[in-house]
């Protein structure tokens, strides 16, 4: 794209339509002065999912550490509504989850133990987090298993609950 269409994207009118923006990601290691990710561009429609394939090495894990603030950008900014990675940190956490590649359960939980949990630690105030839980729950299709332990669910579905 070129650079006059990213900055029509990054207009707040723009950056509502879109679940994720990211723009020109960059991250550079001062270490070996290694640059992991370089000018990574992309949006993301809201109701979807999307994941990032590649070779060792390539900058996925680099990037989605970016993405969800676990590391600092060396350059760019990422949008979620109006929240920027940069200046609005704790509110564009609160709009963002992230499935990692190993299943970050608590396997003596059900799903709606976990989700209870996970919704609290991501701030969701009491009088929404029982709807939220089963709007998500209904969303992944897990209401056949969720009053059951996690540690007995199919791959399938404890990827589902990540």
């Amino acid at each position: 794209m070129r650079r006059t269409e990213w900055k029509q994207i990054i207009s707040s009118h723009h950056v509502n339509d879109e679940a994720i923006v990211a723009h020109n990601l960059t991250k550079q290691y001062t270490k070996g002065n290694f640059l992991a990710v370089d000018q990574l561009s992309f949006a993301v429609g809201k109701e979807q999912f999307f994941g990032l394939l590649g070779i060792n090495g390539a900058g996925k894990t680099t990037t989605f550490k970016m993405l969800t603030g676990d590391f600092p950008v060396t350059h760019g900014n990422a949008y979620i509504q109006n929240y920027q990675l940069i200046k609005d940190l704790n509110k564009y956490q609160s709009n963002i989850g992230y499935c990692p590649q190993f299943d970050a359960l608590l396997d003596r939980l059900n799903s709606y133990e976990t989700l209870y949990l996970y919704g609290r630690l991501r701030g969701i105030p009491d009088k929404y987090i029982a709807e939220e839980v089963d709007k998500m729950i209904k969303k992944v299709d897990l209401t056949l298993h969720a009053n059951r332990k996690s540690k007995n669910y199919s791959g399938g579905n404890k990827r589902k609950l990540s």
